[in-house]
């Protein structure tokens, strides 16, 4: 899931369907959602394990082997 601080619906729905992105995209115009994780740097991932608690929290451009790479522990 994406969450896309500071925008709009109207424009993080545009965003999507410009990009033809299948996953969830969520606008937090208000960072409603973001503000509580102290999040400062975009894009932050943060991964959560099936359970729902997060299991690491890291700030920055991922290319696919390392994202896999932080995945797959």
């Amino acid at each position: 899931m994406v969450i896309i601080p500071q925008e709009s619906v109207s424009s993080v729905a545009i965003f999507r369907k410009r990009g033809g992105y299948s996953i969830p995209i969520i606008a937090d115009p208000d960072g409603t959602l973001v503000d509580p994780l102290g999040i400062e740097t975009v894009p932050t991932h943060i991964f959560v394990d099936r359970k729902g608690i997060i299991q690491d929290v890291r700030a920055g451009v991922f290319n696919k082997t390392e994202l896999l790479d932080t995945i797959v522990k």
